[in-house]
């Protein structure tokens, strides 16, 4: 997951003003800075989609319950304590809530699925590299043009190819384990094709005609 992710957030941070342009329209180009600050900081919330599923799986139920008690107060105090100091620091304060959750949660996984916080660094290396090669070409745009884009869609039909073959790219250079997965599922497909090519060419019975 974070093989997809990451290099989608990341890019994100760079290219929030085009991204809000196209999406939103100009009017809107005030919060991309908020679009940033919260794509980096979401940075750290990979592995939260896995950690309902792996405490289930190990019949750890009760732990997410417990997790939400103890995760959820200091959040709520962090985000309504920082919506004083005005947005922008209310978008800033996921560095804090996001930082917060992952490590409360790994630290419930890892109490019935046992790893190191070594092993899941070296886990995600290859993904930190399709990361960081996949935004590269953002990153030239940015160099090259500012953060404010005057062509937004001419931009993002540049830059998006740029970035689909560069993360492409990544993939295979680090041998990452998502192309054994985008593998298995392209076999699936291809082989789902097949079959429903054969139904279609399949000579059809006629019945014969009743005297």
């Amino acid at each position: 997951m974070s093989a997809v992710q990451w290099p989608f957030l990341l890019s994100l941070a760079l290219l929030a003003d085009p991204a809000v342009q196209v999406l939103f329209g100009p009017q809107w180009s005030a919060t991309a800075l908020l679009v940033s600050i919260m794509a980096l900081a979401s940075l750290a919330l990979f592995p939260a989609f896995m950690t309902y599923p792996a405490l289930v799986s190990v019949q750890r139920v009760k732990d997410t319950l417990i997790l939400s008690l103890i995760v959820l107060p200091p959040c709520i105090a962090i985000i309504i304590g920082s919506s004083f100091a005005g947005l922008p620091w209310v978008a800033a304060s996921l560095f804090l809530t996001a930082s917060l959750q992952i490590w409360a949660s790994l630290t419930f996984v890892r109490r019935s699925i046992p790893f190191s916080w070594r092993e899941a660094a070296a886990a995600c290396r290859s993904s930190a590299l399709v990361a960081l090669g996949t935004a590269a070409v953002p990153l030239a745009a940015v160099t090259i043009e500012g953060f404010r884009f005057d062509h937004p869609f001419v931009a993002m039909a540049v830059i998006l190819p740029g970035m689909a073959a560069a993360w492409i790219g990544g993939l295979l250079a680090t041998d990452h384990p998502l192309l054994s997965e985008i593998g298995g599922r392209a076999r699936i497909l291809s082989r789902l094709g097949a079959g429903l090519m054969a139904l279609r060419h399949r000579p059809h019975r006629t019945k014969p005609a009743r005297s």
